[in-house]
């Protein structure tokens, strides 16, 4: 998965008001396929910053702590 395809895979589902299961498939996928860490983080990032005081904002920022690692240890992706 690109860069691209991994920011409008989760923009999709954050519009399609997906849980936040799905979007961690997202990016467990886009880790799979070769994605890095700070890439998936910035992606975040910028979705977010266009995106500011939408609904989905709050479950962003949940993928965002997964990304980062800022999660239980058992549930990390990197």
């Amino acid at each position: 998965m690109t860069n691209t395809e991994f920011k409008d895979n989760i923009y999709t589902a954050l519009q399609f008001d997906a849980s936040l299961e799905v979007l961690l498939k997202i990016l467990r996928s886009f880790k799979e396929s070769g994605g890095k860490q700070d890439e998936a983080y910035s992606i975040l990032e910028e979705v977010r910053k266009e995106n500011k005081g939408k609904p989905f904002e709050d479950r962003l920022l949940d993928v965002m702590d997964f990304a980062s690692g800022f999660c239980p240890v058992g549930k990390r992706i990197w």
